[in-house]
């Protein structure tokens, strides 16, 4: 019913530094984003994470894990933007998949519970897009029917899925809670240091 899948295509530019495998608790901030979400009791189709920058390196980190629902994909267009790297997540989503889950892989201090809270309301309310938010802030991850998955293939680049929100305000349940780290990415490595602390 659910299918994950982790954007994690970036080449860290403003981290100045490939993020995706720094040091986060016993592992690395993507694989800690993945282990948070495989803990879910939701997500029960696929966990599909797309790489871009450096993607040899990543997947072969990644290749230790023993998980059936995880499949590594790539984007090899990730320069030409986020909008791109969601466009390979969800390309063949399997036929049970009724949501996607988008999330980001720079957001490890985002828990399983925080996943279930959010998932669990999304399947209450069978909105045709999710959105948590905290203090009037939009966040992660965003859930989105697999039924707008043609709208999303005619966005624009400029503006991403944020033109989807825009298109079709009627459409989206802004999920209220009270947790920060949904809006927390590790963008500057002050951000990192202050957040792995």
């Amino acid at each position: 019913m659910i299918t994950a899948v982790i954007l994690a295509a970036g080449e860290g530019s403003r981290m100045g530094t490939l993020k995706q495998l720094l040091p986060w608790e016993d592992s690395t901030i993507l694989e800690t984003v993945i282990k948070n979400i495989a803990e879910t009791r939701f997500v029960d189709d696929e966990i599909r994470v797309i790489l871009g920058a450096q993607a040899d390196r990543i997947e072969k980190i990644l290749s230790c894990w023993d998980e059936k629902r995880l499949k590594v994909l790539r984007n090899n267009n990730y320069k030409e933007g986020m909008l791109t790297t969601v466009r390979q997540g969800i390309k063949d989503i399997p036929i049970t998949t009724e949501y996607i889950m988008l999330a980001l892989g720079d957001q490890p201090l985002i828990t399983t519970d925080i996943f279930n809270l959010v998932l669990k309301e999304c399947l209450r309310k069978k909105p045709d897009i999710m959105v948590p938010v905290v203090n009037g802030k939009r966040g992660h991850p965003l859930l989105i029917n697999k039924r707008l998955i043609p709208e999303i293939h005619l966005l624009k680049k400029q503006g991403g899925l944020r033109n989807l929100l825009h298109k079709y305000p009627e459409r989206v349940y802004h999920f209220n809670i009270n947790d920060e780290s949904i809006i927390v990415d590790l963008d500057y490595y002050e951000d990192y240091q202050k957040h792995r602390r």
